[in-house]
């Protein structure tokens, strides 16, 4: 079937994180959850819930947001867990921290690059992305002011579909959506445990971006699952993809 939509996973894949976030991030929580220890222990604690239910979504394709990583980081830390009022708040706040603190593309001229597969390809665009603390919403707005938003019509948040990769349902939330097949639609993605093996399991197309790898382009034909070292390479495999 030729291909006719391409959805992109964000973090790792797009955008990397900015220690800066991180670091703000604690300071936010501390008072939240009364806290009054070392900012370093909290900030241990929130990055100990995030490795943990990353990892624990990579075995059941459970979407783990805000509530249950302060959940977590709340009994590492013998506190009780926060009301729904301090949920709400600390969303709020994570929005606003990580637009101060602007996220790095993972290539500079990723937005031309984007634009281009729509524009000499004629492809769609979609997001499928696991959501963490920062929610569907704020990483939306990370997108726009980099120039990508613009170019996305599907995007799928974990947090909004209540599944995560690499359930292969938040896939088929995306063939819903754009009314595309899943043998038309190539998955991107650096996580080969929810990006390749959920677009796998889902009937996708699958293209592994392993930036550590280098540039240098190891296959240029076009598979089912193949790997792109940077997003210009994506070219080749377009090209010789059915049209």
């Amino acid at each position: 079937m030729p291909l006719r939509v391409i959805s992109l996973d964000v973090w790792g894949t797009l955008i990397k994180g900015n220690p800066m976030n991180k670091g703000e991030r604690s300071e936010q929580v501390a008072p939240l959850l009364g806290w009054k220890g070392e900012l370093s222990v909290l900030t241990e604690a929130l990055g100990e819930a995030s490795r943990v239910l990353d990892k624990q979504t990579e075995a059941d394709g459970m979407q783990y947001g805000t509530k249950e990583r302060l959940a977590y980081a709340c009994n590492v830390l013998g506190l009780p867990l926060p009301s729904e009022d301090c949920y709400a708040e600390l969303e709020r706040r994570i929005h606003d921290t990580q637009l101060r603190h602007p996220t790095p593309l993972t290539e500079s001229d990723l937005p031309l690059t984007v634009q281009r597969w729509r524009e000499e390809y004629g492809l769609q665009l979609a997001i499928i992305c696991n959501t963490g603390t920062a929610g569907g919403r704020t990483l939306a707005a990370v997108l726009d002011r980099h120039g990508i938003l613009e170019h996305i019509d599907f995007p799928v948040w974990s947090d909004d579909v209540g599944i995560a990769k690499p359930d292969p349902r938040i896939f088929g939330h995306l063939v819903q959506m754009s009314g595309v097949p899943a043998d038309s639609t190539l998955h991107l993605g650096d996580t080969v445990a929810t990006d390749i093996d959920g677009a796998t399991r889902a009937g996708f197309h699958s293209l592994h971006y392993n930036a550590k790898r280098g540039t240098q382009v190891t296959e240029t034909s076009y598979l089912r699952h193949s790997e792109l070292h940077n997003h210009p390479q994506f070219k080749a495999l377009i090209e010789a993809s059915p049209r």
